[in-house]
């Protein structure tokens, strides 16, 4: 183990102002990065492995900070040959991601209609694979690689925003190299996207580089590969979890409350006028919004069952969580419809084939279109959509400020408004709204209580009231506290926002850090002050189980210190139910093919819960469907670069055939 390499790390993430540290900054300096070490206060005593960490750690910092130079460069020579503003530029970015994504939705629908009828994983609807345009590649995940290209194309208009208005021009410009040009930048910044994405997760998170100089090899590892299983199975969870909140939806368990804010205004035909998008409207049956709004539903009552949705967002005029996510829910059917009924697979040669790919929209234009489609009141659809605007002043990340303004327009690109994760949309929308983490968090505590004491659970249980129990100078908030016939557990509730890039996961996970000390304090104060918990009856030859349980399944199975951390789903049920099942989706209903228990007996009951702590047998099911993997990540002379990272086995029928190719003449 390299744990002084690890606090190093932390070190430099502490010191976030410091450009010196920055491989993307001009001001960056590889000495002084290196010779951060001697100001680590570390336990830990540095070792041999420890000194060739921070070496190669410096020196990969140091190439990756070159590629940005050569970015720079290479789009400032792209860009002067293009002949275009800044800000024009933009709506171009965006036009190229937007025909890749056509491109690649056009060919699934194809895929899907050969596939044989079955019962699949719904892994293997979600997870197809493409094959990549670099042979030495192979078979990629389609999503994820439009994932890398949407990330692309936010590095190229974050790159723009310093420079919107200026005028790139030279005197050697060829017309019939204009998508060729735009190709380069996109190519030039995906490179540097994958590999700033991989070197991201090993500074925050505990992993650490390695040279191969025989080989030209530069790898990417981790010091423990088994919490990237239980990342990616908790990554897995959430899918599955919205899957089955539409099963409940589909029986007619749940109300569509969303649907109040679908009116029967459809979209009836859209009109591509130099990029710029017009839409007709007509009365009808709104499928497709319903469909949008309905999976939203899901995603809400699968994570957010804690909050209300009539919960008003200060920022927002008061608009409630409800309206906040449905004025997203009529954005992703606009962009849904324009890509599923336009034609825009087009050779892309020059400068005015772009023109043929919807790009933008008039903000007017929008604004009207989502409230005849939600009758959302005007004033609240303004803020909102303002909420998920991009601010050219400061770094944006596309995947939650997808809208773009230029002048009176607003850019669209269709695969994050359709595409990104509801949970990282709703998070961001209820913090703009007004409503911390901490607001949340008591909602969340309140809510477990209320859930246990209102549900019958497997067997009998004393759950005690979320309260601060003790004296002044001698007293403990406490979050969970539940009384088994043979043991006692003990848990702190943290909220965590949903994770999306390396430092999200690891902010997320020091928050939870955190919770595992304050479980710990919790239940040394249970143990020391019987006094106050006198309805838990004599407790002091029973079992303690302490933990943490928090709203999303992502670090499931993580440990801290020997405190383990449980999801709230997984927890619940436990305690009420006690088993897991296998699900087969229906068109009308889902039917259980198969079910597994947790105990029996209540000895068992009160047993059992360390191991399930331990290895939840939910992550467990999807880790079996998980092996690791050396993904390529530069191919090229001189240095081929490899990230260790987990795949996920899927059913080769859902692939994009590899007889049809996905990069077509004219594409990008």
């Amino acid at each position: 183990m390299r744990d002084f390499f690890k606090v190093y790390k932390e070190y430099l993430v502490k010191q976030k102002c410091k450009s010196e540290f920055k491989p993307t900054s001009d001001k960056f300096n590889n000495v002084v990065l290196y010779n951060a070490y001697k100001n680590v206060k570390s336990p830990y005593k540095i070792t041999d492995a420890d000194k060739s960490a921070i070496h190669n750690f410096t020196r990969i910092s140091q190439q990756l900070h070159d590629l940005y130079k050569n970015l720079y460069q290479r789009l400032e020579d792209d860009l002067n040959n293009l002949n275009l503003r800044g800000i024009e530029a933009a709506e171009y970015i965006v036009a190229a991601l937007n025909r890749e994504y056509k491109v690649i939705s056009d060919k699934h629908k194809k895929t899907m209609l050969k596939a044989t009828k079955g019962s699949y994983y719904a892994s293997d609807l979600l997870n197809f694979k493409i094959k990549s345009p670099d042979p030495n590649i192979g078979m990629i995940d389609a999503r994820a690689a439009l994932e890398s290209l949407t990330a692309s194309a936010g590095l190229l208009l974050n790159y723009l925003r310093h420079n919107l208005d200026k005028q790139f021009s030279t005197d050697a410009i060829n017309p019939n190299k204009f998508a060729g040009r735009l190709q380069d930048m996109i190519t030039c910044s995906h490179t540097t996207v994958v590999l700033k994405q991989s070197y991201d997760d090993i500074l925050y998170n505990n992993g650490f580089v390695l040279y191969d100089d025989k080989k030209h090899q530069i790898i990417f590892d981790y010091e423990n590969r088994k919490d990237l299983l239980l990342l990616f199975a908790g990554d897995m969870m959430f899918a599955e979890r919205q899957l089955f909140a539409i099963g409940q939806q589909k029986e007619g368990k749940v109300k569509l409350r969303l649907r109040q804010y679908v009116t029967n205004q459809r979209i009836k035909k859209a009109h591509i006028n130099h990029s710029c998008v017009k839409l007709d409207f007509g009365q009808g049956n709104p499928k497709d919004h319903l469909s949008f709004s309905d999976h939203l539903q899901a995603a809400i009552d699968s994570y957010y069952e804690f909050l209300d949705g009539t919960l008003k967002l200060p920022n927002f005029h008061n608009a409630t969580i409800d309206e906040a996510v449905s004025v997203w829910s009529a954005l992703q059917y606009i962009a849904h419809y324009i890509n599923d009924k336009e034609n825009f697979d087009v050779y892309l040669l020059k400068r005015e084939d772009f023109e043929k790919i919807p790009t933008k929209i008039l903000k007017t234009d929008l604004i009207d279109y989502v409230v005849k489609l939600t009758k959302i009141r005007t004033y609240k659809v303004k803020l909102l959509l303002e909420a998920l605007q991009a601010d050219w002043n400061k770094y944006n990340d596309i995947w939650s400020a997808m809208l773009y303004t230029v002048g009176e327009y607003y850019l669209l690109p269709f695969f994050p408004l359709i595409h990104s994760s509801p949970f990282n949309i709703i998070d961001n929308l209820i913090l703009k709204g007004g409503v911390s983490l901490d607001d949340r968090g008591k909602k969340f505590e309140q809510y477990l209580y209320n859930y246990l004491t209102n549900n019958k659970t497997s067997f009998p249980i004393t759950c005690m009231p979320t309260s601060t129990y003790g004296i002044p100078g001698d007293s403990e908030e406490i979050d969970v506290l539940i009384g088994m016939k043979d043991s006692i557990l003990v848990a702190d509730a943290k909220c965590i926002h949903y994770s999306m890039e390396p430092m999200n996961y690891a902010d997320a996970w020091n928050r939870l850090k955190e919770g595992c000390t304050q479980a710990t304090r919790k239940t040394e104060f249970v143990k020391t002050h019987p006094q106050y918990f006198t309805e838990l009856g004599d407790y002091t030859k029973k079992s303690f189980f302490t933990f943490v349980i928090t709203n999303y399944p992502t670090f499931t199975g993580f440990s801290h210190n020997g405190i383990y951390v449980i999801d709230s789903h997984s927890f619940l049920a436990y305690l009420i139910g006690g088993y897991i099942t296998k699900r087969q989706i229906g068109m009308n209903r889902d039917s259980i093919i198969e079910a597994e228990r947790f105990y029996h007996t209540e000895s068992q009951y009160c047993h059992n819960f360390e191991n399930f702590l331990k290895e939840n047998p939910i992550k467990a099911e999807f880790k079996s469907r998980l092996y690791f993997y050396d993904l390529p990540l530069i191919v090229r002379e001189p240095w081929k670069v490899i990230a260790k990272c987990v795949q996920l086995r899927t059913d080769p029928q859902f692939n994009i055939s590899n007889e049809e190719e996905i990069q077509e003449q004219g594409s990008i």
